[in-house]
């Protein structure tokens, strides 16, 4: 899992709901007991929260905890940092990382007497 884009896309998902909402993020501060600059953090993805945490802001924008989840969280980028194309099984994403990380073996040409 890709952590700072978690957190950046559920501030992106609070903010979205904040404004529908029409609030300030100081009216969702007050609500919520902190201060501006913490919804600002939040918002951005610079701050993380606990669980109650999110169960807190869920109840002060009117939603459910899970509206909050942003979809499929799934770091999608193999351990080179890289995307993944689509419809790969687990096998090939797992070969494919070890080629671009220089993992896997480099096949060469035979050699003269590989050859006899």
């Amino acid at each position: 899992m890709d952590t700072p884009r978690l957190y950046q896309e559920l501030g992106a998902l609070i903010r979205r709901r904040r404004r529908t909402l029409e609030y300030t993020q100081a009216d969702l501060a007050a609500r919520l007991g902190i201060s501006r600059g913490a919804v600002a953090n939040i918002e951005s993805g610079r701050q993380n929260m606990l669980l109650h945490q999110l169960y807190r802001i869920a109840d002060a924008l009117e939603l459910e905890v899970h509206e909050l989840l942003p979809p499929n969280i799934k770091d999608q980028a193999s351990p080179t940092g890289l995307p993944m194309p689509e419809g790969l099984t687990a096998e090939q994403e797992a070969q494919l990382a070890r080629v671009i990380t220089g993992q896997a073996p480099m096949r060469t040409s035979p050699t003269k007497e590989q050859k006899k």
